[in-house]
């Protein structure tokens, strides 16, 4: 029986968890709060049936939760990436096949420092399901669940029988890409969240949100402009680095849209999204951006640095994505990206360290 060891404490791990759980192999968890996690656990689908599992174990001992895996997923925001690596690794094999859902942030970089001796290294570019909420410690509501996920391997060679692994024990068709770079630039949170986050509140914002305005179902003109021109940052500038990028998907072919109009209703009227509240906190009566939500905490401090870091080492100008940093800097300092460029480092050092 296939051995799984699950690392997180958050919805996308209990989901993963329940999901692989309930095919068939033995799921161990790793969680700092293990207490609050029962071996039963639950999952309420998108078409109102439920899928039930039974982990093994559930302990926040990396040797228990570690011990005997044939395969570890680690489901953790990217903020606590670099320590739960540096936790995990003692306890691995070599031929332990380790990777991150999603596998973006700078996850690539990390893992190829930090677990070394680890022969094969996944991530992929998004979670395969969208979790709406906790619905008890044991039990998670998923609003929504992929057409197909994509996938990437260090080395490269081992994608297609990587990605037919992880399809069989999610159950979602699942594509493997020519190489790992693809992933860390993927079009996703990293580019999405802060677009939204910079027309809400960056220098030029028009209004402050407004009371129960929601992150995705109040989406703007405005982030949508934002977005569509970091997206075209990304498209351009991913054609100068020395790999292939072509499973970069552009974001109106991501969202089926064609123009602005388009990818705001598009992206109004993702149901699964739903329910998720603009991060603020209130000052002097005001609602100011909440620089410990995971949208700035994750998603610009690692995610949209990290990609711009790679672009900006492949030669490429992007005036956008400055702007966001910029922006984010004036308001506090951020937290330091997995990866910084180095000196002397190029894009051909760089991208050879994901190969």
């Amino acid at each position: 029986m296939l051995q799984i060891a699950i690392c997180g404490d958050g919805p996308v791990a209990l989901s993963v968890a329940t999901v692989c759980s309930a095919r068939g192999p033995s799921v161990r968890m790793l969680t700092t709060r293990p207490s609050h996690r029962a071996l039963t656990v639950l999952a309420n689908l998108p078409d109102g049936s439920a899928l039930a599992g039974r982990l093994s174990v559930v302990t926040s001992s990396p040797r228990e939760a570690l011990s005997g895996a044939d395969l570890v997923i680690i489901c953790v925001p990217h903020s606590d990436m670099q320590r739960t690596l540096v936790q995990i690794a003692p306890h691995l094999r070599r031929d332990t096949l380790v990777g991150a859902v999603p596998g973006f942030g700078g996850f690539g970089f990390a893992a190829r420092r930090l677990i070394p001796r680890v022969h094969c290294i996944f991530g992929t570019q998004r979670i395969p399901f969208v979790v709406r909420r906790y619905v008890s410690h044991a039990c998670v509501e998923i609003g929504g669940i992929r057409r197909q996920m994509f996938l990437a391997t260090m080395p490269a060679a081992r994608a297609l029988s990587v990605a037919e692994l992880i399809q069989h024990i999610i159950g979602i068709p699942t594509v493997p890409v020519s190489h790992f770079i693809n992933i860390e630039l993927s079009p996703s949170n990293s580019i999405v969240n802060p677009a939204r986050l910079f027309s809400l509140f960056g220098p030029s914002a028009r209004r402050r949100p407004r009371a129960k305005e929601e992150f995705f179902r109040h989406w703007d003109t405005r982030a949508s402009r934002t977005l569509l021109q970091i997206d075209q940052e990304v498209q351009t500038a991913r054609r100068l680095i020395p790999r292939d990028t072509s499973f970069v998907t552009p974001i109106l072919v991501q969202y089926d849209a064609n123009n602005v109009a388009t990818l705001t209703r598009r992206i109004r009227n993702l149901r699964a999204l739903g329910g998720r509240p603009i991060p603020v906190r209130q000052s002097a009566g005001e609602p100011r951006l909440d620089l410990k939500s995971t949208f700035v905490r994750d998603d610009i401090d690692r995610g949209l640095i990290v990609v711009r870091n790679i672009l900006s080492l492949a030669g490429a100008d992007t005036p956008v994505m400055d702007k966001i940093i910029a922006w984010r800097c004036s308001l506090g300092r951020p937290a330091r990206p997995i990866h910084a460029a180095h000196d002397n480092e190029t894009i051909e050092s760089l991208v050879s360290l994901l190969d």
